[in-house]
């Protein structure tokens, strides 16, 4: 009867350790999934991550070198007077701040995935309806940001982003980095065009102050 009860037992037993396993299987999948989805979502914002952003560069790397010459442009954004309202205000509001900057970048590139790249910098890719459309998309973003400053503020800050843009030239571009590039090197004459009209605003409101006398002259 031992000989003939051992297979069951032997068998159960099997049952229960893949049963086991299973389970564990299961739950690291889980666990796994888990991961996953904290690497490819930013916490703070909840658009795609700076890693997801690589593999999609990468994509459209290999897309170039196999000849496909397919249509896309990069737009870059970069959030101005973040370290000033983290100092000021603390972090708790440059997050905010963050988020509102973010809000108006996904309602105005809605068909375009976007990606937090920096701390307070984000890129979108533009394929589809956002590319054929980019330059009114580009306009919209400047007038939704200027509605931000007085609807979404900061304490007594404001929400403010330049922005630069590219778009892919097949005749000359070998790689995604030469789009980056120039969509970069627009961002930068944006933000210098930006801080130097906030400081002629700045100089002004000096003047109002003084019953429109230079300070310098008083």
């Amino acid at each position: 009867n031992t000989y003939l009860t051992r297979p069951l037992v032997i068998t159960s037993a099997a049952t229960v350790i893949y049963d086991s396993i299973n389970c564990q299987s299961r739950e690291l999948q889980k666990k796994l999934s888990s991961v996953i989805a904290v690497a490819h979502r930013d916490a703070l914002t909840g658009v795609k991550t700076k890693m997801l952003y690589f593999e999609e560069m990468n994509r459209i790397n290999e897309l170039i070198k196999s000849g496909d010459k397919s249509e896309f442009g990069v737009a870059l954004f970069d959030l101005n007077n973040l370290k000033h309202i983290n100092d000021t205000f603390g972090h708790s509001e440059g997050d905010e701040y963050i988020r509102n900057a973010c809000r108006v970048i996904c309602r105005v590139f809605d068909h375009s995935p976007v990606f937090r790249i920096g701390g307070d910098e984000f890129a979108a890719i533009l394929k589809g309806d956002d590319f054929e459309n980019r330059d009114r998309l580009a306009q919209e973003f400047t007038e939704r940001i200027s509605e931000a400053e007085k609807i979404d503020g900061v304490s007594n800050g404001h929400t403010s982003a330049a922005h630069g843009m590219s778009v892919f030239i097949p005749a000359i571009d070998i790689s995604f980095s030469d789009v980056f590039n120039r969509a970069d090197q627009e961002l930068y004459k944006n933000k210098t065009r930006m801080k130097k009209s906030q400081k002629s605003h700045e100089r002004r409101s000096l003047q109002k102050n003084n019953g429109g006398v230079p300070i310098w002259q008083k």
